[in-house]
């Protein structure tokens, strides 16, 4: 019954060489000041920092600035392929009435190596600073990963 017109976009290139990536990205997920782009079915947690601070994007959107380096290391003893993985994120509205808000930014970080074939552990770790949105987060996590 409501008609509006609401677009997602994302722009996000990359360099790869010698084991180190480097990408640069902007997303915006639009929003009128009463609904946004919503994305149910996706997992934000990949896209839009690892606090998981929006996992529904706010009534005036989304826009995020984000830089990313990966590395991959040598190895060390019977830790294989370890790779470091850095991510700093800027978040503001993307839409609705008024300025532009600066939501805040997010600092993430992942180090993880495989120890067989079949395991890799990791740890991860994700910091938001909150300006107009949510509140300050800080999160870390200590995983196994199966593989077969």
């Amino acid at each position: 019954p409501n008609h509006f017109d609401l677009t997602y976009s994302l722009l996000q290139p990359g360099l790869t060489w010698n084991g180190t990536t480097l990408s640069a990205g902007w997303e915006q997920l639009r929003g009128n000041g009463t609904v946004a782009v919503q994305t149910p079915l996706a997992t934000l947690f990949r896209q839009n920092g690892w606090a998981d601070v929006f996992t529904i994007t706010p009534p005036r959107g989304l826009r995020d600035l984000h830089i990313r380096w990966m590395q991959e290391l040598p190895d060390a003893g019977p830790f294989k392929m370890p790779k470091l993985d850095l991510r700093y994120l800027d978040f503001a509205s993307a839409g609705g009435q008024g300025r532009r808000l600066h939501y805040g930014c997010e600092f993430d970080a992942d180090l993880s190596a495989g120890i067989s074939e079949f395991f890799t552990l990791g740890v991860r770790a994700a910091h938001y600073s909150a300006v107009a949105f949510n509140a300050t987060t800080t999160k870390l996590w200590v995983y196994v990963e199966v593989h077969y």
